[in-house]
């Protein structure tokens, strides 16, 4: 017959022996994720650099008076309105094009550029230069892309002048 156990070897960790393996074991995961530690560190080092470590520690300190000022702050009547108009504007840029965005951009900057240095010349033009004007190939493709633009604008409106006409029914 088998003898009872009336002892059990409870093993009780030397805890000098589990800082060593506590500290192996740091060492390892630093080896492993250097390249992961370096671009953090990095990171931390602009983040201080620009003052922004100290702003964030002050907010932390300062914690109920940041989060009181962030409720004054959305709790102003136009707040609601601003995040709406975010998310839409989010929604917007979401469903564009980018590479037609770009382009468009490009011509808006380069008007702007143009429209800037007509103010400097003091131009003036008169019914006969404006036709002459819409001959201009550049003049024309800013036309056509203008009126295409409306044209978008116009179908959309109406399209969704006509669901809401079709629910209404």
């Amino acid at each position: 017959m088998a003898k009872a156990i009336t002892k059990l070897n409870k093993s009780v960790p030397d805890p000098v022996e589990e800082q060593r393996q506590a500290i192996e074991q740091l060492m390892e995961m630093t080896a492993d994720s250097r390249n992961a530690l370096m671009e953090t560190l990095e990171i931390l080092q602009r983040l201080q650099e620009y003052g922004v470590l100290e702003a964030l520690r002050a907010m932390l300190n300062q914690g109920h008076r940041v989060s009181a000022l962030a409720i004054q702050q959305v709790n102003k009547p136009g707040t609601y309105n601003m995040i709406k108009n975010v998310f839409a504007m989010v929604e917007i840029m979401s469903a564009l094009d980018l590479s037609g965005l770009g382009a468009m951009t490009g011509g808006v900057t380069k008007g702007i550029e143009n429209a800037s240095e007509s103010l400097k010349t003091n131009e003036q033009i008169n019914v006969w230069g404006l036709m002459k004007i819409l001959k201009d190939p550049d003049v024309n493709a800013a036309l056509t892309a203008g009126v295409s633009f409306l044209k978008g604008i116009g179908e959309h409106l109406r399209m969704q002048a006509s669901e809401q006409a079709s629910e209404a029914h």
